[in-house]
């Protein structure tokens, strides 16, 4: 029984989704709104194909639309399960193309290995054949007389004559996957199972050695009880203590030597000895400088005072020339205007 349909961009439908009932649905409507459209569908979801229409002329006619997308669901009359068939096409340069199918079985999604397996599945899960079921089950427009006077080969399809041709097929089909399974089944036998009979070999021998230093570790932990071999183990303990303290100090010193550049203990000296040297050379060189900053301190002490003594006189000097005095306030001395200009002009160029 049909349940659901749904189709995306086949012949007249963009985007529609049916739903059936049980028992007999009654599809009306009027000429050219979709009725065979509907038809059509059921038979390409099922078979991949439409009798005497080619599949490039099932997708849409719009500007822009290049693939389609159709999805059956029923239920099977051969075993009951519920069946879905999804099918996914596109125009490639306008040929028609399947992108995808899909089968799902009561949930789980089935291997299919193309088109043509496919449509030997779908024979399997509905008891009848392609042709036959166009002719037994489905029929287009226009064929009534095609029914009323087939031809000898669609005589031969409506006696099941052909379905037999199709049964004896899916019959060779089913002895060559029995084939196929039995050859895999002696390989499996001739290949496999001895590799699986050798590596449980191998692991009970390494079952057996392990039982055997299991057997080991229990003589040595009776030994261990003895009081002299506690002390001895003791003394190992420590040993090893020792052992790892020591490794750490050494593996430090190398980290700390390649961390300089040097190699060991004696390029040590050798670096401390140089640097020493150049530590004296450093001193000495600070000692000198030091004596040199000192002298440029004094120097500059001395040029200071100087300058002091000659910006006192000069700013005395300027006060005697805005006030026209014409003799030196310190020694007395008599100085026209013409010497004391001279004297102002040199002392602003020495202090520049």
């Amino acid at each position: 029984m049909i349940e659901e349909l749904r189709l995306r961009n086949f012949e007249g439908f963009k985007d529609e989704k049916i739903n059936f009932t049980g028992g007999l649905n009654l599809i009306t409507g009027r000429n050219s709104v979709g009725k065979t459209t509907i038809l059509d569908a059921i038979v390409y979801s099922l078979f991949g194909s439409v009798p005497s229409v080619e599949n490039r002329l099932l997708v849409r006619r719009e500007r822009g639309v290049r693939d389609m997308e159709t999805y059956l669901r029923f239920r099977s009359p051969v075993n009951g399960s519920r069946v879905e068939v999804m099918r996914f096409a596109e125009l490639r340069r306008n040929r028609f193309a399947t992108k995808e199918a899909k089968l799902i079985i009561d949930g789980a999604e089935v291997q299919v290995e193309g088109v043509e397996d496919l449509r030997r599945r779908i024979t399997r899960l509905i008891g009848v054949g392609y042709r036959a079921f166009n002719w037994i089950i489905y029929s287009r427009q226009g064929r009534l007389n095609e029914i009323l006077e087939p031809r000898r080969e669609d005589m031969d399809a409506i006696l099941q004559i052909t379905l037999l041709r199709e049964i004896s097929e899916q019959l060779n089909i089913v002895i060559r996957d029995l084939r196929r399974t039995e050859s895999e089944y002696r390989m499996i036998k001739v290949q496999l199972i001895p590799l699986r009979e050798e590596r449980v070999n191998e692991l009970q021998r390494e079952v057996d050695e392990l039982n055997e230093e299991l057997k080991e570790l229990r003589s040595g932990l009776k030994l261990g009880e003895d009081p002299a071999v506690k002390i001895l183990l003791r003394k190992a303990r420590e040993l090893e203590e020792a052992k790892a303290t020591l490794l750490e100090a050494i593996n430090s010193k190398k980290s700390i030597l390649a961390r300089y550049g040097l190699k060991n203990l004696e390029s040590v000296k050798r670096e401390s000895e140089r640097l020493a040297e150049r530590l004296k050379d450093l001193e000495a060189e600070l000692r000198s400088i030091e004596g040199e900053v000192k002298e440029l301190r004094d120097e500059e002490a001395k040029v200071f005072g100087e300058l002091k003594v000659l910006e006192d006189g000069h700013r005395v000097r300027l006060e005697l020339k805005m006030e026209g005095v014409a003799r030196c306030p310190t020694c007395g001395q008599k100085i026209d205007e013409q010497t004391l200009s001279s004297i102002i002009e040199d002392e602003e160029l020495r202090i520049a």
